[in-house]
């Protein structure tokens, strides 16, 4: 499944997802993006987790489509296929 990510009109000025979006491992925290037809791996910077949801403090753009349902099949199938991590190399400083 997608999500499209939208900015919600409040106060605090925060991007919410779905938690099952985001996988989290000692690397930090990813999600999957669809651009041009394709899924990557993006990491980002998590905030608070309330519930289901998880706020993004940064790593996301209003408008990106995110896989929120199936995000570990497609980090399973990326290793199988690669046989790496999929965020090896990227640096957090650099974002």
């Amino acid at each position: 499944m997608q999500a499209y990510v939208y900015w919600h009109e409040s106060n605090d000025k925060s991007l919410v997802i779905p938690s099952n979006a985001v996988i989290r491992d000692s690397q930090g925290a990813t999600v999957w993006v669809k651009k041009s037809g394709i899924y990557e791996s993006k990491k980002v910077h998590i905030g608070e987790v309330t519930g289901n949801r998880v706020s993004i403090i940064h790593g996301l753009n209003e408008g990106d489509t995110i896989v929120i349902s199936g995000s570990y099949l497609l980090q399973s199938e990326f290793i199988l296929k690669k046989g790496g991590i999929p965020m090896e190399g990227h640096h957090m400083s650099d974002m």
